[in-house]
């Protein structure tokens, strides 16, 4: 047989292996700019977007808590915590309180990666390359909407199944792992199928375990059941039918191109790219090892080049490239790209598969450029969000009464650029006029889209404005619109 000579590039990626940093390393890294471009985010409250301020003004009527999904009330509680805290307190500034649900939407996924570090055996610590991918490459995707609660979500999951494949050997580690089960009985309803996945490895485990390890998979295993068929009931009957349809059309289509801009997910773009280089390292299996590095080496130069255009792009042109609908639409791809390589770990250490075999020399250099990409584009796009929340608190404070929507359109997208104009023409609009009210004093708030299928208020009703909202006073605005009817102080303390 003929013998095949390696070229001098395939030899220096042999070499690449002991320079390159490990998955250990890379780990610490993508915490470290993670945690750098969340503390922008956190400072310049990003996470007021989308639902946010919706959310935040129903806590403020309903005790500091609002569960506005009724499968995702564990996920829910940890993005309020801190504004919760704020709220017995007797916090009262709005701002303070969205920087406080950003905290919790931006902090809670780092700290639960990290802590998935310490979860996992000495001798197992490579597989720490599930969680990092997904805070790294997958979360990104969806991370400008962080109101979404699949990513913490998945990074709930990851602990849960850490603690299954690797930890529950003792009466401490199983208590833990039963109340992280319990609790995933309302963490989100597409993590029905995570869950019956750990209920199958908890009764499987149980079958080698004795004495109180059997116990702990026995009820590991019905609890995460249980949780399986109640997030099933959640996928069949939602609590609003409309949004099934707008969940699977947004992760079929619109996580990566929306008609509505239309416009690009780039950071989607990047991981997809990313994930393409993973996947020819190994397959198609019926080429040799030789052949497949020479497809890595060229995929990732392709890679390369795109994170570097996307880089350009978000310097050049962001307002023309940072399409917010798209980030909302990839909320799921957290959940069911955790399911994935949560599977696809268990099955690599049941056939002998190590962590480091998954991610040779050339993909972690890839996957260290995509780490700094993504601080570079959630940074750009705090920017530009800082951008438009102090425009919009301008207009608020310089208007009186309702603010006809053309008007405000015309004031906060004078360029007309897909970013302000999905952000001006989604609903929150109206919520988020209302909490960047000048020191919570209600002066005006912009009213809806005209045609928009559902409103959070309508503005000339007092009966469906929160006025009982804590920290917002009301007076100015009601005597505005001519409504003079109702006592802000006294109804409210009838309401309560």
């Amino acid at each position: 047989m003929p013998v095949v000579h390696e070229s001098g590039e395939i030899r220096r990626l042999g070499n690449e292996l002991t320079a390159i940093p490990g998955i250990r390393a890379i780990f610490v890294f993508a915490l470290v700019l993670g945690a750098l471009s969340a503390s922008y985010a956190i400072f310049e409250a990003r996470d007021f977007d989308a639902d946010g301020p919706q959310y935040l003004i129903m806590a403020m009527m309903r005790g500091g808590l609002y569960f506005g999904e009724p499968a995702r009330v564990s996920v829910q509680f940890l993005q309020q915590f801190f504004s919760f805290v704020a709220y017995r307190l007797g916090g009262t500034d709005l701002l303070t309180y969205g920087r406080l649900m950003t905290l919790g939407m931006q902090g809670w996924p780092l700290l639960l990666t990290a802590l998935a570090w310490f979860v996992l055996p000495r001798g197992q610590k490579p597989w720490i390359l599930g969680p990092l991918l997904n805070i790294a490459v997958v979360i990104p995707t969806t991370s400008f909407m962080g109101i979404g609660e699949g990513t913490i979500a998945s990074c709930l999951m990851w602990l849960l199944y850490f603690l299954v494949e690797f930890r529950m050997k003792s009466v401490f580690t199983g208590v833990i792992t039963l109340a992280l089960a319990v609790g995933c009985f309302y963490l989100h309803e597409s993590a029905f199928l995570f869950m019956l996945g750990i209920s199958l490895l908890s009764f499987s485990r149980a079958r080698e375990a004795r004495g109180v390890a059997f116990l702990f998979y026995v009820l590991v295993g019905i609890a995460a059941l249980a949780s399986s068929i109640h997030l099933f009931y959640f996928v069949v009957f939602p609590r609003d039918s409309s949004e099934r349809g707008a969940f699977l059309i947004g992760l079929l289509v619109e996580f990566l191109v929306t008609p509505q801009g239309p416009g690009f997910n780039l950071p989607t773009v990047a991981a997809l790219f990313f994930g393409a280089c993973l996947f020819l390292v190994h397959f198609p299996r019926h080429l040799s090892d030789e052949q497949r590095q020479r497809r890595v080496i060229a995929a990732c130069k392709v890679a390369g080049v795109i994170f570097a255009l996307i880089a350009v792009l978000f310097l050049v042109l962001p307002e023309w490239v940072i399409i917010p609908h798209a980030y909302f639409a990839a909320r799921g791809l957290p959940v069911i790209m955790t399911t994935l390589m949560a599977g696809m770990t268990h099955f690599m250490l049941r056939t002998g598969w190590t962590a480091d075999r998954l991610v040779p020399a050339r993909i972690r250099i890839l996957l260290i450029a995509i780490i700094s990409l993504q601080l570079l584009v959630q940074t750009v796009m705090t920017q530009h969000w800082t951008s438009y929340r102090r425009d919009l608190a301008e207009l608020v404070a310089t208007h009186q009464g309702v603010i006809d929507w053309n008007t405000a359109s015309e004031a906060l997208n004078p360029h007309k650029t897909f970013f302000r104009r999905h952000l001006i023409r989604a609903w929150s609009v109206e919520p988020l006029s209302i909490v960047l009210a000048p020191n919570s004093h209600v002066l005006s708030l912009v009213d809806a889209r005209p045609g928009i299928k559902w409103r959070a208020f309508d503005p000339l009703d007092p009966g469906s404005l929160p006025l009982c909202a804590k920290g917002l006073d009301w007076s100015q605005y009601l005597r505005a619109i001519g409504e003079t009817s109702f006592d802000v102080k006294t109804d409210c303390q009838v309401r309560r």
